[in-house]
């Protein structure tokens, strides 16, 4: 969600992407309660947050490489995590070629 509805040319724009970019390999979900993000930035409400969180949620059924990692969690542990798992789709890649 970018918080704001999009109007015909930027339905056009994400359709044209869509179709022109490679789909990623992984994609990483970084999800936090709408409470914990506003506590950490405060730039929006914790019910916006919240919407925005329950809609990447749902991405879940149509994203086919989504990941979802828990950022409750301290920084280093959600850093170390979503670099095991870039890393370990780099190896299962590399195994795949040989």
């Amino acid at each position: 969600p970018s918080g704001t509805p999009l109007g015909p040319l930027g339905r056009l724009s994400r359709r044209v992407q869509a179709a022109v970019f490679p789909t990623p390999d992984l994609v990483l979900f970084l999800d936090a309660s709408g409470a914990t993000m506003h506590h950490r930035s405060g730039e929006h409400s914790e019910q916006t947050l919240e919407e925005w969180r329950a809609a990447y949620r749902r991405l879940r059924g149509s994203v086919r490489s989504l990941e979802v990692v828990d950022a409750e969690r301290p920084a280093d542990v959600v850093r170390r995590d979503a670099q095991q798992r870039v890393w370990r789709r780099y190896a299962d890649r590399a195994a795949g070629a040989a």
